[in-house]
């Protein structure tokens, strides 16, 4: 009776980590582009931001027609989060170069707070702002 009882719960430890799949591998957005721009596939112009001091540099870096603004955090639903200070959304459009670090420094240093995040949400320490483009479907 013991040795069934035994083969029986290595069976369902075993089924369990079977069925269970898990990720190794967590990527931020602009890491997961950096990759594809590392073996040649095209992706749109980006660059990251740490600071406030980092983000004012960007539009001059690459000036372009719209920016998108994103916040970089590993969770989904962040165009629909609010941060802790108030400021909605981690995801912003642009055609005015002068309001990215602005948008960059409301999200820097702050939690976004997202359906996918733990109630207090994440610190954002990263910021991608990269050239908008349209999707051909």
């Amino acid at each position: 009776m013991s040795i069934s009882c035994r083969s029986g719960s290595l069976f369902q430890r075993v089924l369990h980590s079977v069925r269970t799949p898990r990720r190794h591998l967590n990527l931020l957005e602009f890491q997961s582009k950096g990759l594809l721009e590392e073996h040649q596939v095209k992706v749109q112009k980006f660059l990251v931001a740490a600071s406030d001091a980092e983000a004012v540099t960007i539009p001059k870096k690459f000036p372009c027609e719209e920016y998108v603004i994103k916040a970089q955090i590993l969770a989904g639903g962040r165009g629909k989060g609010t941060f802790d200070n108030g400021f909605k959304g981690g995801v912003h459009l642009t055609k005015d170069k002068r309001q990215v670090a602005s948008l960059c420094s409301s999200m820097l240093g702050h939690k976004l707070i997202t359906k996918q995040t733990p109630p207090k949400g994440i610190p954002v320490s990263k910021v991608m702002v990269a050239e908008a483009i349209d999707i051909k479907r």
